[in-house]
């Protein structure tokens, strides 16, 4: 019965692809933190999270990171329209991003997966998830920038 709760405000438009699971579980999330509204402090934290399981299940499902990355940036330049979404969203794309790149790091994925599930069941906030791991924009930043490069 939660889980139709939680579906029920999802609006998916176009065509199925190999992005769709990647997209519906980003979906998921958005409506797993909405239940815990103290999940965060910073609104502009709030794609964190579903851009990160957004990230994981596109690895989880062996679609290739530069792929996704070209067409997450396609459909993401759609839906941005005006400064303070467009401002959350890139924010959040940097921590979760950072967040990605350690969760790739086997040493760290369990842990990471903990640390998430801690967040969404409301045992700790967003922000010291990324205090502990020291995440910050700028490594966020770096990141991109050398998957840009590799890119093209």
């Amino acid at each position: 019965m939660l889980l139709l709760t939680l579906l029920y405000d999802i609006i998916l438009n176009g065509t199925l692809n190999e992005f769709s699971i990647p997209i519906y579980i980003h979906e998921i999330y958005h409506a797993l933190s909405k239940r815990n509204k103290g999940y965060t402090k910073n609104y502009l934290y709030d794609e964190i999270i579903p851009i990160l399981m957004e990230q994981i299940s596109s690895l989880e499902l062996n679609l290739s990171h530069h792929t996704f990355l070209k067409k997450i940036s396609q459909t993401k330049n759609d839906i941005i329209d005006n400064s303070i979404e467009s401002q959350k969203y890139i924010i959040s794309f940097l921590y979760a991003n950072t967040l990605f790149n350690l969760y790739q790091n086997p040493k760290f994925k369990t842990e990471i997966n903990k640390e998430i599930n801690k967040i969404l069941i409301g045992k700790q906030k967003l922000e010291d998830v990324l205090n502990k791991y020291e995440i910050t924009p700028e490594q966020g930043a770096n990141i991109v920038k050398r998957q840009i490069k590799t890119l093209k």
